[in-house]
């Protein structure tokens, strides 16, 4: 008899029971290992305690510019008070010196008034004595002389001199003639005006 020919397969390859391991996923971050999670959180403690200490330094750098600015403006206004007080101060050494000379010539300006008051007569002479009068008194105005004197004026004791009074139908106490002139340095009366004012009680002439 004939055998039949055989053809012998190889045996099935069992499958595997095994799971897959599981690998990662796209799209997917890999979670931090323990070591990056400590020093991610020291740098954020780090961050945390570095604010407060730059707002305190923040604050302090403001507080100086305040003090320094303050500083500078009192230094400003302490320099511009000096600077006044000795431009002040040289005014006044100034008006001094001005006012001993100037003192001295009210003599000659008397004299000027008299000599124009005793002349009658408007003849080349008298244009003289006025021109140079004129000329003096009014280089001595440009140093701040001013003259007290004037005709109808309230007579105050402190630029007037009262010689007498005289019956008058002008208001009392008013100027209705002029003795000597008195004159003023500035504010500083150097010699009041030496007046006649006026009275309406005849009881209070002089």
């Amino acid at each position: 008899m004939e055998q039949k020919a055989t053809n012998p397969t190889k045996p099935a390859e069992k499958a595997s029971t095994q799971p897959p391991k599981p690998g990662p996923q796209a799209g997917s971050d890999q979670a931090p290992s323990g070591k990056d999670a400590g020093h991610s959180t020291k740098e954020a403690g780090q961050k945390n305690a570095e604010g407060p200490a730059a707002n305190k330094e923040h604050e302090a750098l403001n507080a100086k510019i305040v003090e320094l600015t303050n500083l500078l403006q009192y230094v400003q206004a302490d320099y511009v008070n000096f600077k006044n007080r000795v431009t002040r101060d040289q005014q006044v050494v100034v008006q001094d010196s001005n006012k001993k000379i100037i003192t001295d010539l009210l003599s000659v300006l008397d004299v000027f008034d008299i000599a124009l008051g005793s002349l009658k007569e408007h003849n080349e002479m008298s244009r003289g004595f006025e021109m140079v009068h004129a000329q003096l008194l009014d280089l001595l105005k440009r140093h701040g002389l001013s003259v007290i004197g004037s005709i109808g004026a309230l007579a105050d004791l402190h630029s007037y001199e009262v010689v007498r009074k005289a019956q008058s139908k002008e208001k009392p106490n008013h100027v209705i003639e002029i003795i000597q002139k008195g004159y003023k340095l500035h504010d500083r009366v150097l010699r009041p005006a030496k007046v006649v004012v006026s009275c309406q009680d005849p009881a209070n002439t002089q």
